[in-house]
């Protein structure tokens, strides 16, 4: 199967934190009263962030570090949208490692403290003070969780809070507003025992949606109003206030026994698109299956940077006809 190449574009906004706010002064609890938002543009929190990242950065939640020390480039676009890029450099922190020099055979052992990180691109396009991030995505790889998660830890100096809203690609007719998520399922799912041939494991035939079973499946209508406690758990983790593993948590603390709630490892999420289509997703994987917008046929990487701005360019310019 091809590598896929995506964007991810998320609506960002800022807003006074309303809970544990650092900065306890009359003004800003006046501000958070009246629904005062902070004005606060991009490249204030880009430089802001790049302050807190500029060393690396670890995501406890996320697992997951990051670090950015400047950025790559600002332009004034048409039509008075200034786009920034950055290139952070991210990935896991906390497990062991092991490099090898394909060339000498030499490994490198790192430890827990230790990280491997990848270059990531992601692109700020800012207008009228509409904030929108589009995070490109390589295969399933990407940057977004660990990005959101120390830039709220970075603006929680300035009792700030940043909040992005996954907007859904235009070219598969999902938009923000008319997914509505309709159900959720929780299900207890275990190894199949594997083929003893070994052609099922050489031709991907052998895949993990084969080798599962369910034992038990918990289904929850969403439409209801007594499911309204879930629901809103489902569309917090949508829109990336809280990552996969909060999320689950909650949805099973409220729906299982806890002498049962252990052995639940594994969710599905149904959204109704407009009240035409229905589509089932996978807990967790969101974004690679409703929230990317796929470049692969559109990216050259024998130039790759220059086209995945081109890229990211016309997508943003996609986006902007709906949300500006």
């Amino acid at each position: 199967m091809a590598l896929t190449h995506s964007l991810t574009a998320y609506r960002c906004t800022f807003s006074f934190m309303e809970r544990n706010n650092p900065i306890d002064t009359e003004e800003m609890k006046e501000a958070i009263k009246n629904g005062i938002k902070p004005v606060y543009t991009a490249i204030d929190f880009i430089n802001d962030y790049i302050s807190a990242v500029s060393s690396l950065t670890v995501g406890q939640n996320a697992n997951r570090a990051i670090q950015l020390t400047k950025i790559t480039s600002r332009v004034s676009l048409l039509n008075d949208v200034t786009r920034i890029h950055l290139q952070p450099q991210a990935g896991k922190h906390g497990e062991p490692i092991t490099v090898v020099e394909k060339a000498t055979n030499q490994r490198h052992r790192y430890g827990k403290d230790d990280a491997a990180l990848y270059d990531y691109n992601v692109f700020l396009y800012e207008k009228n003070g509409v904030l929108v991030a589009v995070f490109y995505r390589k295969g399933t790889s990407g940057c977004k969780t660990v990005f959101f998660e120390t830039a709220n830890n970075a603006l929680r100096l300035k009792g700030i809070k940043l909040e992005m809203n996954l907007i859904f690609p235009l070219n598969q007719t999902y938009s923000l507003e008319n997914a509505e998520p309709s159900k959720v399922g929780i299900q207890w799912l275990v190894p199949k025992k594997q083929s003893s041939d070994i052609a099922d494991e050489m031709d991907g035939s052998g895949s993990s949606e084969r080798k599962e079973k369910w034992v038990q499946k918990l289904v929850i209508d969403l439409k209801p109003s007594q499911s309204n406690p879930i629901k809103t758990i489902i569309e917090r983790f949508t829109s990336g206030q809280i990552d996969k593993s909060t999320a689950f948590a909650e949805i099973k603390s409220k729906s299982l026994l806890l002498d049962n709630i252990e052995n639940f490892n594994d969710a599905f999420i149904q959204y109704d698109i407009g009240g035409r289509k229905t589509v089932t997703v996978r807990f967790g994987e969101i974004e690679n299956q409703i929230g990317a917008y796929d470049i692969s046929s559109s990216l050259d990487t024998s130039d790759f940077v220059n086209s995945l701005v081109t890229c990211a360019d016309a997508y943003y310019n996609k986006i902007a006809e709906e949300i500006l």
